[in-house]
Parts: structure tokens; sequence; C-alpha cells
């Protein structure tokens, strides 16, 4: 890959945590980012690797260069595409302006991986949950620069309403389980 491709994937990786809020914008978004489900869970990248961020498919044999491309695997049809699509170019121009070096790729899956050693392949866990996420976004002053702090706050505000309204439902699921229980 070139140098430019190395840094927009750089630039994607930091910004991933707050990202998620933008990418993976419901409460059902990580009930699929979960280690070992191919759907991503790990601020990572690879070849081939299904349970990073970003993964590189195979490239053609003689046409690398024109076959290269990168799998996003923390966005999903939840979010707006515009603000999807807008904030992960965001994060990657990011990335090539400031030539922001991504780790070296991670070619094992992430969840198999040592806490040490994830540690040292500056590898982290995502935000497990929409919550989670939006207070990473919260925190976050580059979207806010992006889409400017009107959009963002107003974003932050409606996801807040929709998680705490999710959290406070009592689920069937927690009906069967702890009624009789208690």
């Amino acid at each position: 890959m070139s140098a430019l491709a190395y840094h927009f994937i750089g630039g994607v990786l930091k910004h991933v945590k707050p990202l998620l809020a933008l990418t993976a914008a419901s409460i059902n978004s990580y009930k699929r980012l979960v280690p070992c489900h191919w759907a991503s869970a790990y601020s990572c990248y690879g070849i081939e690797n299904r349970e990073g961020a970003i993964r590189v498919p195979m490239q053609f044999i003689k046409r690398e260069m024109e076959s290269t491309n990168l799998e996003m695997k923390f966005v999903d049809g939840t979010s707006n595409p515009y603000l999807a699509v807008g904030s992960v170019l965001a994060a990657g121009m990011d990335g090539i302006e400031k030539k922001i070096e991504p780790p070296e790729p991670c070619q094992a899956n992430p969840y198999e991986l040592s806490e040490g050693e994830k540690k040292k392949m500056g590898i982290e866990r995502y935000p497990e949950t929409f919550k989670d996420a939006i207070d990473e976004l919260d925190k976050d002053d580059f979207f806010r620069k992006v889409w400017e702090k009107l959009l963002i706050d107003e974003y932050i505000k409606t996801k807040r309403f929709a998680w705490e309204s999710y959290f406070q439902q009592v689920t069937e699921w927690e009906r069967r389980r702890y009624l009789e229980a208690f």
C-alpha cells in the first residue's frame, strides 16, 4: 500500500472510538461489534483480518495498486450515510495531513492476544455500548470541528435520548430471567 493509504488508516484508527457513534449509530449496532464475529471489535487493521476495524482485502496479482481497497468494518446501515462517509473521510484526511503512522498490521484475532500484546500493538477494544460510543464522541473535539459544534451537540442529545429510552425498558428476556427469581 502507499504511504497515503497508511496515513489514511492511521487517521481512522486514531479517531475510531468517537467515530463509532457516527458509523454504528444505534443500540443494536453494539450487539454486532463483539469479538470473534467477523464484525470488528478492536482498533486495528490487517490484511484479510475480519476482526479489525479496517480489513485490507487481498489484492489481485500483478494489479496490486489498482485493486487495493479498505473495508471499514465498524460502519453499519443504521448510520446516516452522509455523516458516516464524511466522518470516515475526515478522519482519514486528518491522518494524511498529519502523517499519522498506523501501528503494524494485526494478522491475528485480537481477542486471542494477551492484554500485554494488545497494548504493545496499540490495539484497544471499542466502546462496548452505544452509550460508551456517545460518551467518546462527547469528549472529542475533532468531529465538532469537522461538523461544527451545534450539529455534534444536537446529535449527541438525540442519541442520548435514544439510549435513555432504551435503557428504561424492561425486556421480555429480563421478565423471564428475573421475575420468578426475585
